[in-house]
């Protein structure tokens, strides 16, 4: 069951990498790059979703009795929470046509912002998971 979770989650990844590789390779906010980004808007609130249904209960019920595992999930929970604010922030001005003039610059740290945090999720937090 914990294989699953893990393997639905890695998909979301895969599938928002995949999206976010698509517009990496944008010069301009063009009408095509709206519709992309409004899939990865969707595509992130959905694995957020996800994880907050099927990963974290667990996580959060092990760290009552874990301390490291209780301090990884509060900095780890602070640090998405600003992630996707940010994030929400800045695909919501692009959508309204906003910061057309800085898009590739923005785009490519946002980019880099989303890549660093599915790393250290598959590679620290699913991994925790997989052991409880």
């Amino acid at each position: 069951m914990k294989l699953d979770v893990i393997r639905e989650l890695n998909a979301d990844h895969a599938r928002l990498a995949s999206t976010l590789g698509v517009l990496s390779g944008r010069p301009e906010l063009d009408a095509e790059a709206v519709l992309l980004l409004k899939d990865v808007r969707a595509q992130l609130s959905a694995h957020l979703e996800r994880e907050d249904r099927k990963l974290y209960p667990e996580m959060r019920a092990a760290a009552e009795k874990n301390e490291s595992l209780r301090e990884m999930l509060k900095v780890m929970g602070l640090e998405m929470n600003e992630i996707s604010a940010k994030a929400v922030a800045l695909i919501d001005g692009w959508i309204a046509g906003k910061g057309a003039g800085r898009f590739a610059e923005d785009f490519a740290f946002l980019h880099a912002l989303l890549k660093d945090r599915i790393q250290r999720e598959e590679n620290k937090l699913y991994a925790k998971y997989l052991k409880l």
